[in-house]
């Protein structure tokens, strides 16, 4: 029979880390650099200008929940944003979960999974993305995306230890293999 391998130290984390952050999403409406210059002057609005609704947010679902009922307010300051840079591309705004890969956050890494994100659809949607965490508050204008010492007190008070380890790469999580049977057969023995 073939060994059953569990990587329970690595998954558990990594499942709760989606659990516990509530992402941003923006994505163009293609590569072009017109369409790639609109996408982050409508990031940086919707920072700017909606950031304030998930400062007293008490944990992800409560933000979440917050994204959802001001979607229509979020959809609002990116579409003036739009029409000021001179744009008439519509726009979409969803929460739903969606897959994202490893990214680095200043000195918080969050492993690949399926988030629950706040999605800024400009266009036809079709061009590269831009994403941060819109809780707890890992985004900052320009370039720069980091957390600060509030964001990462945050961070300790929601998630376990080893899911925050995970996040800071305070310690090297090792796998840990085990042989479902044998685990089985020591129950019985």
């Amino acid at each position: 029979m073939f060994a059953l391998l569990i990587l329970a130290n690595v998954l558990i984390p990594a499942r709760q880390v989606e659990q516990e952050v509530l992402r941003l999403h923006v994505l163009a409406n293609s590569n072009t650099r017109h369409d790639q210059q609109l996408k982050h002057a409508v990031r940086n609005e919707i920072l700017k200008q909606c950031g304030f609704l998930f400062e007293t947010c008490s944990d992800a679902e409560d933000a979440t929940q917050i994204a959802q009922e001001h979607s229509g307010f979020i959809g609002s300051v990116a579409r003036k944003e739009l029409i000021r840079q001179g744009c008439l591309h519509p726009v979409s705004v969803r929460v739903g979960k969606t897959r994202f890969p490893t990214k680095r956050y200043g000195t918080v890494r969050l492993p690949q999974g399926r988030y629950t994100a706040l999605e800024i659809r400009i266009g036809q949607g079709q061009g590269q993305n831009w994403w941060c965490v819109m809780y707890p508050p890992l985004c900052l204008t320009g370039e720069v995306v980091s957390a600060d010492h509030a964001t990462m007190e945050q961070l300790k008070t929601h998630l376990s230890p080893s899911a925050y380890a995970m996040i800071t790469e305070e310690t090297h999580i090792t796998p840990v293999f085990r042989f479902k049977i044998a685990e089985i057969l020591g129950k019985w023995l």
